[in-house]
């Protein structure tokens, strides 16, 4: 099932909803939970407290969340995929040329070559998407694309995002170590 986001963005308080239950969901500590959150989902804790400002005076106020990084949250939370995208990808062949330290989590993520990304990116990669049409799927703005690949800037919610839509299991990038 494909959701959409809704025209308006989710509220501060449907982020800190979403949250809530990822740290249910993976059995995060509230002694620990700000750093094990900050580790599941790859983002620092000042995003996350910029996603939920506000939260007890105006719990209806607009989360800066992008989309992208609040469809991670739908997928963590609710185990729900709120990207469109329909690609046939063999994901047996994807997965002998795909670099094994790509597939990991955030605490593990070294960075991601301009070169290994393309292997996602363009008509001829696994994806055979062009970069516009894999920012479409994650409302990504494709001259930042373009300059992150460029600047050897990628992010791990982007290679993420991408192997999600190859296929790979989120469990095998959003867990956190022992």
């Amino acid at each position: 099932m494909v959701l959409t986001m809704q025209k308006n963005k989710p509220t501060v308080k449907d982020i800190s909803i979403l949250l809530d239950k990822i740290k249910s969901n993976y059995e995060i500590d509230s002694l620990d939970e700000h750093k094990s959150l900050q580790k599941l989902i790859g983002v620092n804790g000042r995003t996350i407290r910029r996603w939920k400002a506000g939260l007890f005076d105006d719990p209806n106020k607009k989360s800066v969340i992008s989309f992208c990084e609040w469809g991670k949250l739908k997928l963590l939370a609710d185990n729900v995929c709120v990207f469109d995208f329909d690609i046939n990808i063999n994901n047996i062949e994807m997965l002998n040329y795909v670099a094994a330290d790509l597939i990991c989590n955030s605490v593990d993520f070294k960075g991601c070559s301009a070169e290994q990304l393309m292997q996602f990116v363009g008509k001829s990669s696994f994806t055979g998407l062009s970069r516009s049409e894999l920012c479409s799927i994650f409302k990504w703005d494709v001259k930042k694309f373009s300059a992150d690949i460029a600047n050897e800037k990628i992010r791990f919610t982007t290679v993420s995002m991408i192997l999600l839509l190859c296929g790979v299991d989120k469990d095998k990038m959003f867990y956190l170590s022992e």
